[in-house]
């Protein structure tokens, strides 16, 4: 989130510049330029090495998360290149934009190609390819959520001790 936020934010507060100006507010895109675009670009970089180096070397994620969220990440430092070389509303616009979908993308990737918490890396992870026989197994989406979390979906009978009124 630290690294997301700065392409983010620099892209939104690109075309609110004279507004922000005029209050008197001294943001980085009004007062340094230069630094709101380089700031985007790099730290597009930087998450771009995080999710394709650090985290799985880490072994939060499996390294097919890697794979899996380069093109996503090479094309959101595409977009803050552009924001950088151009430094206009047009470019501005599309960077925040797409910040918007990459966030959530990248976190539903990370839980779906995590390791399991305190186990032993021995236990295939859950990759995209797995997710339509996960969906329609029995369970569902819940026994998704529940492996997701490691934890055991309830039963029937549980939930509905839990739920009585004594």
């Amino acid at each position: 989130l630290y690294s997301w936020q700065f392409p983010h934010f620099h892209a939104l507060s690109w075309n609110l510049r004279s507004e922000y100006s005029r209050a008197g507010y001294r943001m980085c895109s009004v007062i340094n330029p230069r630094i709101c675009t380089s700031s985007a670009l790099t730290h597009a970089c930087a998450l771009t090495l995080m999710c394709s180096w650090l985290a799985p070397t880490l072994e939060l994620t499996t390294w097919a998360f890697a794979v899996d969220s380069l093109p996503f990440n090479l094309y959101f430092v595409y977009l803050a290149w552009q924001f950088k070389r151009h430094g206009d509303a047009h470019h501005s616009r599309k960077l925040f934009r797409y910040s918007l979908a990459y966030l959530p993308f990248v976190i539903l990737l990370m839980l779906i190609t995590k390791y399991p918490v305190g186990e032993p890396h021995t236990r295939k992870p859950l990759t995209l390819t797995d997710l339509e026989s996960v969906l329609t197994a029995e369970g569902g989406l819940f026994g998704l959520l529940g492996d997701a979390f490691e934890t055991k979906p309830r039963h029937k009978a549980s939930i509905m001790h839990h739920h009585s009124v004594d």
